[in-house]
């Protein structure tokens, strides 16, 4: 143990201070924790401090500190702090063992001994502390919010009016700005009359009572405007006043003053049946509409008592609530009071109450909802149909919004192997593998096909899905969007097409295969067959020994060996192209630097590869060559590039290739159109299908960029 330490030990005074007390003490030597006391141990959670030294340099502070800065780098300066000043004070955030944050308050004090400096570090926490001190300011932050949002103005005042506080609302109201209304009186708004006529009663506001009153306040611009004025006074002794505008209001029971004909108009002609009663349920008065909706007259209805009179249970029950209750609202078929027509309506009555809330009268609004009601129920016996075609239906059929599955039928549990808790709520891509085929993310490219049906694009695509027990399959899915419940929904219907898939992938195989071997047959035909005929032709024409006219014959002789010799050397090229004879004799490195020697003075070409003299299944060779191959005519033909990177490497069992080019490159669109108008895309596409391999053509690339990667076992492996 450290001399220090040592020496606190010697004095039990200071040691009996440092184990009992309540406030975490921490000793430092040189940056370097000593010693803790077990007040510390106990505010972090550990057991000993041999547990605690052990998870010291990892986990008793957050990566960073509340103010940003790296808390390694920050300890080490408050450290460097106390050891210059003596003495240093700072809050700290530490974490405790179970990694729940600590505000401590810390105090750094420098001990000289034996001419060595100690940190004496004296914590306190003061997490409750920052808990209030957040929980103020929020509240804070809270209050002077809906003092700036509030819809009513609000000014606040202290003494007999002076403006201390004002919201937007307010200045809104009157034309002020917040500076033109503080310091200045409250009476200031108010005309003198109204200050004479309509005074505020400060004594009364003083001893805790509210007061609310209408009054007119005078805007910045001179406009009179009215006001419900609410005013008392708040706990700290300033006064509070609320100011709502009733301009809208008074206008309105101006316009309902001046407009009763204009109401009787709007009752008569109104599309709701409407009905008044009195205090007994007596029908007073009702408009033409509810005549219709009924099937009486008028003059049949006015004056029927609703609970007496009509025939209609229902209906008579809501009457009797809206009479005991003040206000019912229902929904049922009506039959009228002559029996010869059934409606559905849907009703509100509402008694009207004086002041002492004693009934006056009741209002009774009635609507045909008819037809609403036969759609409502058409509407259920189309999803009652709907959901038995979901149900049993031959493809799987799953409902997402843009994040999740919200359903799916039972083919959908079938084809992947789970159980409905298992798919809802997941997202589109969890039942996919990492990557698709083309090489791009499954979760990137659920996406994307998302959005696209969502913008209603082509939505009608190849898929790689996954099935529970991890086992991948191909399908073919479609997406359609609807609204449901006013939202965007995408219906999936997945088909799987695995065996659709191994027969297209049998055809690729086959055409590949037949292609090669028409290639071979060709090659050999014209190496066998017509090979030794010009070549026996060259032996006769050499073995001439013409007479006479000795010049002329020479030089006819040496004109159709040079034909002859030609047309042997171009049966050898078109020969190699069919079916390469380094390919099938040296194999694919050896065939791939022979076709670049042929093309490397029309443009630079870097070739690298550490395949050498493997050989591999010829089928996976030949893809390979084509594919250079054509990708090299490409690059010939469109691209205007200056230099080729070609680089095929064998590792763990895969043949890799890499091609890239410095041209113009393909972004979507021409990739898109280059695939279905062709430049050799296709075929290439084709040919890597008949491996199984995976491939990707990088858009927007600096130039053009190609990868392939396949399974190719060595035939040495296979042989052994």
């Amino acid at each position: 143990m450290n001399s220090i330490v040592k020496l606190f030990e010697s004095q039990e005074s200071f040691r009996l201070l440092f184990d009992l007390s309540y406030d975490p003490i921490l000793i430092f030597k040189n940056f370097q924790f000593i010693d803790c006391n077990p007040a510390t141990l106990t505010l972090l959670g550990y057991s000993s401090k041999d547990e605690f030294q052990e998870e010291l340099e990892t986990i008793l502070s957050p990566e960073y500190q509340p103010d940003g800065e790296r808390s390694l780098d920050k300890a080490k300066k408050m450290m460097k702090n106390a050891y210059e000043r003596g003495y240093h004070r700072f809050e700290w955030m530490h974490l405790n063992k179970e990694g729940e944050s600590l505000y401590l308050d810390v105090t750094l004090t420098k001990i000289p001994f034996h001419n060595k400096n100690f940190l004496f570090a004296i914590w306190r926490d003061i997490s409750k502390q920052k808990e209030y001190e957040n929980n103020l300011t929020k509240s804070e932050e809270l209050y002077s919010l809906l003092f700036d949002q509030a819809a009513d103005g609000i000014l606040v005042g202290v003494g007999k009016g002076e403006i201390i506080d004002a919201n937007k609302s307010i200045c809104d109201l009157t034309g002020y700005n917040k500076h033109e209304l503080i310091g200045n009186n409250i009476n200031g708004l108010f005309t003198k009359n109204e200050l004479k006529d309509n005074p505020l009663r400060y004594d009364l506001i003083k001893v805790g009572n509210t007061i609310i009153k209408e009054r007119n306040i005078v805007c910045k611009d001179g406009r009179l405007i009215p006001v419900e004025m609410n005013t008392k006074i708040l706990e700290d002794g300033r006064m509070q006043a609320l100011f709502r505008d009733l301009s809208a209001r008074k206008a309105a029971e101006k316009a309902l003053v001046e407009s009763e004909e204009k109401y009787r108009n709007v009752f008569n002609y109104a599309p709701l049946g409407i009905l008044h009663y009195d205090q007994y349920g007596v029908i007073t008065d009702c408009n033409q509409n509810l005549v219709n909706i009924i099937g009486s007259s008028k003059e049949q209805l006015v004056g029927l008592h609703m609970i007496e009179d009509l025939n209609n249970n229902e209906l008579i029950k809501k009457v009797e609530q809206s009479l005991k209750e003040g206000k019912a609202v229902f929904e049922d078929w009506y039959t009228s009071v002559t029996g010869e027509k059934t409606t559905f309506v849907k009703g509100v009555f509402k008694c009207i109450y004086d002041e002492n809330h004693h009934f006056i009268s009741g209002i009774g609004l009635i609507e045909d909802i008819t037809k609403r009601k036969k759609a409502e129920l058409a509407m259920i016996e189309s999803e009652q149909k709907y959901r038995l075609l979901f149900e049993n239906a031959s493809d799987a059929i799953m409902l997402m919004n843009e994040d999740v599955f919200i359903d799916c039928n039972e083919k959908t549990l079938e084809l992947f192997g789970c159980s409905k808790k298992e798919i809802i709520g997941q997202t589109p891509y969890k039942f996919s593998p990492e990557k698709q085929p083309d090489g791009k993310k499954s979760k990137e490219k659920a996406r994307e096909k998302i959005k696209e049906a969502i913008q209603d694009k082509p939505k009608i695509f190849e898929w790689v899905h996954q099935k529970a027990d991890g086992k991948n399959f191909y399908t073919e899915v479609s997406l359609n969007i609807f609204d449901l419940h006013k939202k965007k929904t995408v219906q999936a219907i997945v088909r799987d097409i695995s065996e659709r898939k191994e027969f297209e992938q049998r055809i690729y195989e086959t055409i590949i295969e037949t292609e090669e071997r028409e290639r071979q047959r060709l090659a050999s035909d014209i190496h066998d067959e017509i090979g030794p005929l010009l070549s026996s032709l060259k032996v006769y024409i050499e073995s001439l020994n013409p007479k006479g006219e000795e010049a002329k014959q020479i030089y006819i002789k040496t004109k159709l060996q040079e034909l002859i010799k030609e047309t042997v050397d171009n049966v050898r090229e078109v020969s190699n192209a069919i079916s390469p004879y380094i390919l099938n004799k040296y194999g694919l490195e050896a065939a791939i630097k022979s076709f670049i020697q042929k093309t490397e003075n029309v443009i630079s070409i870097r070739f690298k590869s550490n395949v050498k003299d493997k050989r591999f299944p010829l089928k996976t060779e030949i893809v390979y060559f084509r594919i250079i191959k054509e990708l090299l005519n490409n690059t010939l033909k469109h691209a205007r590039a200056k230099n080729i990177d070609v680089n095929l490497q064998y590792s763990n069992g895969e043949l890799q290739l890499c091609y890239k080019d410095d041209g113009i490159g393909l972004d979507k669109k021409h990739l898109s159109s280059a695939k279905a108008q062709g430049m050799g895309l296709f075929n290439i596409i084709n040919r890597v299908n008949s491996i199984q391999g995976d491939y990707k053509f990088y858009e927007n690339f600096n130039g053009f960029k190609f990868t392939l990667m396949a399974k190719a076992e060595k035939e040495e492996d296979k042989k052994s």
